[in-house]
């Protein structure tokens, strides 16, 4: 991207190059961009006259591309006011990195650890996709199938109930009974306890997609608009146009623990898949989740300015309220499978959500 003549990028606070390195460079261009375009009276580039006195009230600022246009009655400060094409935004430029700043400074590094560790399951167990049932298992009918589980993404695909019974099997007393309804129990529990943190993990794929559409469209509106800080003349080729996805459709966005499997795959590939993915399921919805990014040269450079913040801000409030949504979303998920959770113990009517322990069914 061109720069100022005799400028360098000046980095934005809050957008660090190692987590958002292309963020990081728009910004730091637009950021010299701003600055040099804010003192005209240290250059020789673009600039606004505006006329102090009028015969003719309709006349209007004349933006110019270069100080060197041959207008010479421009530069006569009894008639005309050099200002800076971006003189309305001048009281706060910060205003033009905030969305961005905003949206980055998420490193997939630092939440890496926590969510393979959400994924790291016991009894429930994701692959390709879409749970796996232990092999031969729906065909021995002499083995307890598993109890329908309401609200289970996830299931038990483990040889664990089988085992139990294996266990059990020499057993010809009333503990064999105990024990079986108390298997059955911290199974479905343990099970709901695990749907649980992949509800959490299915969230966490959910916010790093929210934030990082949200920056890819930040991002592409901040390099538009560099691009036409050199060149404020209208030019056709120059209107930006992009398709883009209301983040906010994201939180219903249906997804799927992805676990490394024993490839020890880290949660950074992880999550490029969950958010091309996440994407592609956001295609197929309704219409209403897409939105149009726009972003016009028209003859002032500030009304591309103004057209440049109204989308970026935009989406900084589309990203507010996805994420309260997506945090009522996990907070229902959880509680429907807290409640799904609970259990009678043996021989008793009251329900529980407490982790089943053997002896409260021995003593029932």
């Amino acid at each position: 991207m061109d720069l100022p003549p005799g400028c360098d990028p000046i980095p934005v606070d809050g957008i660090d190059p190692e987590t958002n390195p292309r963020m990081a460079k728009a910004a730091g261009e637009l950021n010299a961009w701003i600055e040099y375009l804010l003192r005209p009276e240290t250059h020789d580039g673009p600039r606004v006259y505006r006329p102090l006195r009028s015969p003719h009230p309709s006349e209007k600022d004349t933006e110019v591309a270069s100080r060197t246009v041959p207008d010479a009655p421009h530069e006569d400060p009894r008639e005309y006011e050099t200002l800076s094409v971006l003189e309305d935004f001048a009281s706060d430029p910060g205003r033009f990195f905030r969305p961005a700043q905003a949206v980055s400074g998420i490193n997939t590094l630092t939440i890496e650890p926590v969510y393979l560790k959400l994924v790291d399951g016991y009894l429930t167990w994701i692959r390709e996709g879409a749970p796996v049932m232990p092999e031969g298992e729906a065909n021995d009918t002499d083995k307890p199938q598993q109890r329908p589980a309401a609200l289970m993404k996830y299931r038990d695909v483990t040889v664990t109930r089988i085992n139990w019974v294996g266990m059990r099997k020499s057993w010809v007393a009333r503990e064999d009974v105990w024990a079986h309804a108390y298997e059955g129990d911290l199974l479905d529990y343990q099970m709901r306890t695990e749907n649980c943190l992949y509800a959490v993990a299915e969230h966490v794929i959910r916010y790093r997609a929210i934030l990082h559409r949200a920056g890819e469209d930040i991002l592409a509106l901040t390099e538009a608009l560099t691009r036409l800080c050199p060149r404020p003349a209208p030019t056709v080729e120059s209107t930006f146009n992009l398709m883009s996805v209301v983040v906010t459709g994201i939180v219903a966005v249906a997804t799927s623990v992805i676990t490394g499997g024993s490839t020890g795959v880290t949660a950074a590939v992880l999550f490029a898949s969950a958010v091309e993915m996440v994407g592609e399921a956001v295609k197929t919805t309704e219409r209403t989740t897409t939105k149009e990014l726009v972003l016009e040269n028209t003859y002032h450079l500030r009304d591309a300015a103004k057209q440049y913040l109204n989308g970026v801000e935009q989406i900084e409030r589309e990203v507010a309220d996805a994420l309260v949504d997506l945090t009522d979303s996990l907070r229902r998920r959880l509680d429907q499978i807290r409640e799904a959770r609970q259990y009678s113990r043996y021989n008793e009517s009251q329900l529980t959500d407490k982790v089943p322990f053997y002896d409260d069914y021995r003593r029932a």
